[in-house]
């Protein structure tokens, strides 16, 4: 045992000389550390100035490193000198020292692993003390301390001088800073501040700016060393900013803090940029700035009350808007409140101008009108004097009211007058927001190149209660009481004014038209035209007619030869088929052209009722013409074409030549009555004229007298007007020759007397008179001047009664001709009326088995003789008059077909229907006798030879009696009149006076049924009537009873022109000027075209649509530059001013 402690002492001693080897290197280690360590914070300190918490920080955990260090450096040497240390235990530290000690190897470490093994059971003792005993000899030669001994001890003592080496040569780098460093450090609670080699002068310290305004920082260095640049640092809540500066030419560090919203503190911060610093940074005191807030606009209403004449809604804008669109004389009403106390408020103008607002504590309230476009932007300042900056600019624009638009829908430029003397026109006027004015400008400008008023003159247009919009007039501008002759020009435009208020109603106006008053001659002309195209062609178709009379006639006669319906007959059918078709058509043109000389001569007063009625009954003639039978035989001739019936198309073609044959004498009857109308027409343009030419011829006289010496000189116009009357003379003169041609074919027309005036007319005193009168009036001889007009106007009034009383004989004489026709044919109806009765006396009671009935039949036969020669004369008389009416044609038919029945049935010896036909045809014959005497007493009333006198004087007659109960009935109408009587008798008797008019009305179109145009226009009256009876009779008036009284009166006065004629002539008639309407704006429209109208109108209908304000005047800008781009491209007419 005592080998084996004395072994392991061996081994203790290399434990505890490892321990200390150990200890020493760890103290190398430290120091080494602590010198690298120390040297680094003497340099950071030096750089940094750390301050005390800091350089605490680093002096506790210095020392706190050392001691704790230096205790685990101790424990492990205590640990590995107990082996509890890794590498410090027996067997550890024995493979240790075999592998120091080649000759010990294992020897130790299996020494000492057999002695501490506790199982020894299997080794000897002896063996075992042996073998320690062997190691222990070993051991105690070797040196032990050889197998401890520090291999890197050279190294480890080189790097230690290296560091020690180093740390000397930067502490001598800079040894007063790193031994204040040092300092610094091992006095870790003083504060150490560095010494500057500068002094820094801050503004402005703590102050005060007004929010928005700009604030001037300065940090003024002074010294021996200058940073190179400073930090400028603001902190506003929690949020730090810095800007660096550099210093300006003077060496001072500026900063400029523009618009500031909010408090915040500021200081100037700098840093000595090199690495060891003689001083480290520079930090000024914090500053504070406190913001004063500006006045400004917390809420803002903005109310738009529109001119009221514009009809539109008051408007209310809260809060900012960028841009205000009004109609101008808007008034715009500002409510402001702002964010302080206000001292006063104002609305700045783009144009300088100012408006003071009224101020409240914090609120403000004004107004202005809004008159042009412009911006404008609000003023405002607290009670501390702060005035608000860079205020919103707001924008207006005033919209303008447009210019209203007229225009005369569908107006031809140039119109001629009739003799209404009035103008129909249908105005459309638009405006935006309403108009309050119309009316048509006109002025009349004579013949003779003179305006009767240089000035136009204004009739005012009655306007509907709703004036905004679109509207449409239809109005008739009434001449009449205006001084207007034949070929005078009437110069007219429409007006209109809208409703601005504001700026004034504004005017607009329309183009410019024409109406002309045409002259007889012209209008004469213009009837004499067309009753000659009517006339050829009548004239041509005649002629046709009778030619395709023959082809028929020869078609017959070829199928009497030849009855084969061959393909040449089908031809030559169809031929003559299409001729009639043709011959239709010409007579449609002829009753179109008879329809507008009708509403010429209508229209202008032209033709005498008595022609004009005439006239509507030849073109119902030309209607009448083409039978229902030819049309059926035209048909059948069709269909046997299809079915080749030879038959059929041989009866077809018979009936067809006679009805052709009828259509033909129909034709030339209306054609020779045609041109007996064209003498009587000729007749009356004639007289008609030369009535004008005296009235002209005596204006001129009267006119010439009223001169004097001192006016004479207006002697050369009425020399002009002379002239005229000459070369109207000259041309009544050829209308006389053009007379005297037409009535030639007329024996009892007077042609011989129409030559005689016609050659006084040429060649007699009265052209020699005008023309000493106008030939006096050119050479201004005053006296001779007036006694040759006044020459000049006896002999043409002497001429027109020559006319006159032409005229009258002509008629007469036509009268008398038709009355000795009429009673030639009455007395041969008379006489064969007598013998018919004989006949009809004798036929009755006879039996069929009676010898008599052979002679009596005989005699009857005479007698259907003699009625044929009676027809024909009355078809002779038809020629020439209208007088034979349908009843009369009617009449004698029935009578010839009640002869002709006769004359079989007593031929056939049937006494008692031969007798029956005897007494119809005597009935027949009464009547034809009856209606001849009524058309005889007609045509004697009336003075003509047409018969349509009578006709008028009734329809005149009733047509009064209708208009005053049409007065009568307004009367009881509520509200109409005051003590108007509604009483049942009344309205009775009222009734019972309308049923009268109603049966002589009737009575009366029966009795004229088929004569005449003007009854057919009646059509529908009587249905009229009747309800105005019941409306009368159950005393329920209302406007409808009016309204149908209305229409009676107008369709009555329709079919008769006499009243109206006598009214309208005069106003052929010159007569002096007189102002009927207020003077207005003078001047022609600046152009003849529409210019604008289209634009204007087109602008106004965009401006309806409903877009927002600002919508609207981009629309305004767009028609702007389309108004503008034309006006570039237009020139403007002269404008004549009052």
């Amino acid at each position: 045992m005592d080998k084996e402690r004395k072994l392991l002492s061996h081994i203790d001693q290399v434990r505890k000389l490892t321990a200390n080897q150990r200890l020493r290197n760890s103290l190398f280690m430290f120091t080494t550390l602590l010198i690298t360590i120390t040297v680094a914070l003497l340099y950071l300190e030096g750089v940094f100035w750390f301050g005390t918490t800091i350089r605490w920080s680093i002096l506790i955990g210095a020392l706190l490193a050392s001691a704790i260090s230096i205790g685990v450096v101790l424990m492990i040497h205590n640990r590995i000198k107990r082996g509890q240390m890794s590498g410090s235990s027996d067997e550890e530290l024995a493979w240790i020292i075999g592998e120091d000690n080649p000759s010990i190897k294992d020897k130790l470490l299996n020494a000492i692993q057999i002695g501490a093994g506790s199982d020894k059971s299997n080794f000897s003792q002896e063996l075992i003390d042996s073998s320690i005993k062997h190691v222990e000899k070993e051991i105690a030669n070797t040196d032990l301390s050889k197998s401890v001994e520090n291999k890197n001890r050279s190294k480890r003592n080189k790097t230690l001088l290296t560091v020690a080496l180093i740390a000397v040569s930067l502490l001598l780098i800079s040894p007063a800073q790193l031994k204040n460093a040092a300092s610094r450090l091992v006095l870790p609670s003083e504060n150490f501040n560095p010494a500057l080699p500068f002094s820094v002068e801050v503004s402005p310290k703590n102050t005060e700016i007004v929010k928005g305004d700009t604030l001037n920082f300065s940090a003024t260095v002074s010294g021996n060393q200058l940073p190179a640049t400073m930090i400028f640092e603001t902190e506003s809540q929690g949020i730090i900013s810095a800007n660096i500066l550099m210093p300006d030419s003077s060496g001072i560090f500026r900063f400029a803090y523009e618009s500031i919203k909010e408090n915040f503190s500021y200081r100037f911060k700098a840093k000595d940029p090199k690495f060891l610093k003689s001083w480290v940074r520079y930090e000024s005191d914090k500053y504070k700035v406190s913001v004063l807030n500006r006045p400004s606009v917390r809420r803002m209403n903005i109310k738009l009350e529109f001119p009221g004449y514009s009809k539109l809604e008051n408007k209310v804008f809260e809060g900012n808007m960028g841009e205000i669109v009004a109609l101008r004389g808007t008034k715009a009403t500002f409510s402001i409140e702002s964010n302080k106390l206000l001292s006063s408020a104002e609305i700045s103008f783009s144009t300088g101008e100012k408006i003071s607002l009224k101020t409240e504590s914090r609120s403000a309230v004004g107004h202005f009108v809004i008159d042009n476009s412009g911006s404008f932007h609000l003023s405002l300042h607290d009670t501390q004097g702060i005035e608000n900056i860079n205020p919103v600019e707001y924008g207006f624009i005033a919209m303008r009211d447009e210019f209203p638009v007229i225009s005369l829908l569908e107006q031809p430029e140039n119109f001629d007058l009739d003799a209404s003397m009035a103008i129909p026109m249908r105005l459309r006027i638009d405006d935006d927001f309403g108009i309050t004015e119309v009316a048509i400008a006109l002025r009349v400008i004579s013949e003779y190149g003179e305006k009767s008023d240089s000035s136009f003159q204004f009739i005012n247009i009655d306007l509907p209660p709703i004036r905004a919009g679109s509207l449409e007039l239809g109005r008739y501008l009434d001449l009449s009481p205006f001084e207007i002759a034949p070929n005078d020009i009437i110069e007219y435009y429409g007006i209109v004014y809208d409703n601005d208020t504001y700026s004034g109603p504004k005017l607009s106006r329309s183009r410019l038209y024409y109406a002309r008053f045409p002259s007889l001659a012209e209008l004469y002309k213009r009837i004499e035209e067309d009753t000659r195209t009517a006339d050829n062609s009548a004239e041509e178709t005649l002629k046709e007619a009778k030619e395709l009379r023959e082809a028929i006639e020869e078609l017959i006669e070829e199928f009497k030869k030849d009855p084969e319906l061959d393909w040449a007959k089908r031809q030559k059918i169809e031929e003559t088929i299409r001729k009639q078709e043709e011959i239709e058509k010409s007579l449609e043109s002829i009753t179109d052209k008879l329809d507008e000389i009708i509403e010429e001569a209508e229209k202008n007063q032209l033709f005498t009722e008595e022609s004009l009625q005439m006239y509507m009954e030849l073109q119902n003639l030309f209607q009448d013409l083409a039978s229902s039978e030819l049309f059926e035989a035209m048909e059948k001739m069709r269909e046997a074409m299809i079915s080749l019936n030879e038959d059929d198309m041989a009866k077809a073609l018979q009936e067809f030549n006679l009805s052709q044959e009828q259509f033909t004498r129909e034709l030339e009857r209306t054609l020779e009555i045609f041109r007996r109308v064209q003498a009587e027409q000729k007749m009356d343009e004639i007289v008609k004229r030369m009535t004008e030419l005296a009235e002209e011829q005596k204006r001129i006289a009267e006119e010439t007298n009223k001169l004097s010496e001192e006016n004479k000189n207006e002697l050369k116009s009425l020399a002009e007007r002379e002239e005229r009357a000459k070369d109207e003379l000259a041309n009544i003169s050829e209308e006389m020759k053009e007379l005297e041609n037409i009535t030639e074919p007329f024996p009892e027309m007077p042609t011989s007397k129409i030559a005689e005036l016609q050659e006084e007319m040429e060649s007699g005193d009265l052209p020699n008179s005008l023309q000493q009168s106008e030939q006096a009036m050119m050479d201004s001889e005053l006296s001779s001047s007036k006694e040759k007009s006044d020459q000049a106007s006896s002999e043409l009034s002497e001429m027109l009664s020559k006319l006159d009383s032409l005229k009258q004989e002509m008629r007469k004489k036509q009268l008398e001709e038709v009355l000795a026709g009429f009673q030639k044919i009455t007395r041969k109806a008379l006489q064969i009326s007598k013998i018919q009765e004989e006949l009809t006396l004798e036929g009755k009671g006879l039996k069929s088995n009676s010898p008599n009935l052979a002679q009596i039949a005989a005699r009857q036969e005479e007698q259907r003789r003699d009625l044929s020669s009676l027809v024909e004369d009355l078809v002779e008389l038809s020629k020439k008059t209208f007088g034979i009416s349908p009843a009369i044609a009617r009449s004698i038919g029935k009578t010839s077909g009640a002869m002709s029945e006769a004359v079989k049935k007593l031929s056939e010896r049937n006494a008692r229907q031969g007798s029956a036909a005897q007494s119809e045809a005597l009935g027949g014959l009464n009547q034809t006798i009856l209606s001849l005497r009524g058309a005889m007493s007609q045509l004697s009333a009336s003075g003509s030879g047409t018969g349509f006198e009578q006709y008028l004087q009734q329809m005149q007659q009733m047509a009064n009696a209708q208009g005053g109960i049409n007065s009568e009935t307004l009367n009881m109408m509520p509200g109409m009149k005051p003590g108007g009587s509604r009483s049942s008798q009344s309205m009775r008797n009222l009734a019972a006076r309308q049923e009268q008019i109603r049966r002589s009305l009737e009575k009366m179109m029966k009795e004229m049924a088929g004569k005449n145009d003007g009854v057919g226009r009646l059509d529908g009256i009587a249905n009229e009537m009747n309800e105005v009876i019941k409306d009368l009779k159950n005393r329920r008036l209302s406007r409808k009873t009016i309204q149908r009284q209305q229409r009676i009166l107008s369709r009555m006065l329709d079919s008769q022109k006499s009243m109206r004629e006598r009214e309208k002539s005069k106003k052929r008639k010159s007569k002096s000027g007189i102002d009927i309407a207020r003077y207005g704006p003078s001047g022609l429209p600046q152009n003849r075209g529409e210019r604008g109208e289209l634009l204007n109108r087109e602008l106004i209908n965009a401006l309806r649509e409903g877009y927002s304000m600002d919508y609207q005047e981009l629309i305004r800008k767009y028609y702007d530059s389309l108004r503008s781009n034309q006006s570039k491209n237009s020139q403007a007419l002269p404008v004549e001013g009052n």
